[in-house]
């Protein structure tokens, strides 16, 4: 509990020492405060030191006026307001008082210190501009909006155009053009009823907006994820597939904490054209290489009960795709998708190309939201020029998934650690976030390898042993190296599943076959499947430790197989 922090949950309040009064009542450490109210917490132990914190419990929605509860269409223009916290329409800031006079749907979400929101969506259908609303430079009778009116949207599923399924609503916001799409529920679902399994939904979003928003309510989340149904978001300057199904929606309650938050939550899908000054520091983070595409911001909210929660992380890989401007050199291989963490690194994700249409687009994978942006790189060293793994090296370091030991040092011979094998292998699948610090007793905050183990830990790449130690710095063999594989095989949504006996006959052509841990068995025949291991001269050499070169290839073949590269 921090002083002067207001929460809208109950709070459970523990103390180390001594005794306790709230609000001047005696109070027992363990504790919760349930009701609302502004509280102050002294803490005595038995030599006299004292610590005194206050906080407020507020579970009390924004009230927003100006809008008629149970009223959505509305045809005179409208002044809306809000009593704390800060508000977006649209998605675009929104200051209370601020006069809507154009036609168009909205959505309002108002969110106060707490954490409480209210959201309103309504509908403002005006059959002629407003005369004498005031000049645009009386902030009191000006709107920050300029909507067009709301237009039917011509989607398509499974390749059949609908025409009274979708509606999209323009605005210009701050200067930005922001185009907010929704769906007819009801009809939409009925729709699906006449379909099969596995719908795809095509919403094509052309009118050279800075932002696209797509909402869907609760019950329309529960349809498409119920059918398997895919959704495709198109926009001038990229896209965004997504499947229902690649969400964890038992999480989402969760988080929520309530049981009908799925029915009656509110879904924002977002694509987003970043902001100039953030493009400048991208531009400034990515070192000799050459920024091909704008960075474009895909990202996912739930809305319910007055909270809202960014939808981070899918169960597996979801597909974006950004368009390559003609000027760039699209048989130049060395392309990749890139994210920007929050501490500034520069994150390498898995990309493949592609060419429909006469248009370059680089397709990339993640398990998460972010900023993306595609650049183009070459890389070499002077030790790998005569060396068997020279085209798999520059490929694989000019993707960022590998580094040099120097700047033109790559040392491809020299053999390759737990830890630093690890770091490839995080990099290649392009993970970046940490949920929580890994459980190994031998990797501690501060060591270089220290995140990356975490982030590998809560993948489930790696697991702890029965005494908790990872060994970091012990020379990884190829066998160790192959069970990794195997993780990240499952992780990329690559099959797995293999039988003792297919199993035994990928492995039989090895003479050496015999020398494989019995644990280490499946995983090793599902590299041999793949072609991510070959052997050398019928040998699979399962106890020798593994080069830098080695496992540079062997994760560009990974990447491959999976279809996350190209």
């Amino acid at each position: 509990m921090t002083d002067g922090s207001i929460y809208n949950t109950n709070q459970s309040i523990t103390f180390n020492e001594g005794t306790a009064t709230l609000n001047g009542d005696p109070f027992a450490s363990g504790a919760t405060v349930f009701a609302e109210g502004d509280y102050t917490l002294v803490v005595t132990d038995e030599a006299g030191n004292v610590t005194m914190i206050s906080f407020t419990i507020d579970r009390t929605n924004p009230i927003i006026t100006g809008l008629t509860v149970g009223i959505s269409n509305y045809t005179s223009p409208l002044t809306i307001g809000f009593n704390e916290g800060t508000a977006t329409l649209n998605g675009q800031p929104f200051t209370t008082g601020t006069r809507v006079i154009s036609s168009g749907n909205y959505t309002l979400v108002v969110i106060d210190e707490a954490g409480n929101q209210t959201i309103a969506t309504f509908t403002l259908n005006i059959s002629t501009p407003e005369s004498g609303s005031g000049s645009s430079s009386d902030p009191s009778t000006s709107s920050s909006t300029s909507p067009i009116p709301s237009l039917g949207l011509e989607i398509e599923i499974n390749g059949v155009k609908q025409k009274d399924l979708a509606k999209e609503t323009t605005a210009v916001m701050n200067g930005k053009k922001v185009t907010t799409v929704t769906i007819d529920e009801k009809k939409l679902s009925r729709y699906l009823d006449s379909l099969p399994d596995k719908p795809v939904i095509n919403i094509p979003v052309h009118n050279d907006s800075d932002r696209v928003l797509l909402l869907l309510n609760g019950q329309l989340i529960t349809t498409l994820n119920d059918r398997n149904a895919v959704i495709l978001i198109q926009t001038e300057l990229g896209s965004y597939l997504l499947a229902a199904n690649r969400i964890d929606w038992s999480l989402v309650t969760k988080r929520f904490g309530s049981e009908d938050a799925l029915r009656n939550m509110v879904i924002q899908v977002e694509i987003t054209n970043v902001p100039e000054s953030d493009i400048v520091q991208l531009a400034n983070s990515i070192g000799k290489a050459r920024l091909l595409s704008p960075p474009i911001d895909f990202n996912i909210t739930a809305a319910h009960g007055g909270k809202t929660i960014e939808l981070n992380k899918f169960l597996s890989y979801v597909e974006r795709t950004i368009v390559i401007p003609n000027s760039a050199d699209d048989h130049n291989k060395n392309i990749t998708g890139i994210t920007m963490t929050k501490d500034g690194n520069i994150v390498p994700v898995p990309t493949r190309m592609m060419r429909e249409n006469g248009k370059t687009f680089a397709v990339i994978y993640s398990l998460t939201n972010s900023v993306y942006a595609v650049i183009e790189n070459d890389k070499t060293f002077a030790d790998i020029q005569n060396h068997w793994a020279k085209y798999d090296i520059e490929q694989v370091a000019s993707k960022l998934i590998v580094q040099g030991v120097t700047e033109s040092s790559f040392q491809p011979n020299k053999q390759i650690t737990r830890a630093e094998f690890t770091a490839m292998l995080v990099r290649a699948l392009g993970l970046h976030t940490v949920d929580q610090p890994t459980s190994f007793t031998d990797v501690n905050s501060g060591q270089w390898y220290y995140e990356t183990v975490s982030i590998a830990e809560g993948y489930g790449l790696v697991t702890a042993s029965n005494n908790s130690q990872y060994t970091p710095n012990e020379k990884l063999s190829r066998e160790e190296a192959m069970v990794l594989l195997g993780k990240a095989m499952k992780l990329a949504g690559m099959d797995t599943a293999i039988s003792d006996s297919e199993a035994a006959q990928q492995l039989s052509t090895f003479k050496d076959h015999h020398l494989l841990d019995l644990s280490a068995r499946a995983a090793a025949a599902l590299n041999v499947k793949y072609g991510i291991i070959i052997g050398n001269q019928g040998q699979l050499t399962p106890n020798n430790v593994i080069t830098r070169a080695e496992a540079t290839v062997i994760l560009q073949r990974l990447l491959e197989a999976a279809k996350l590269s190209s």
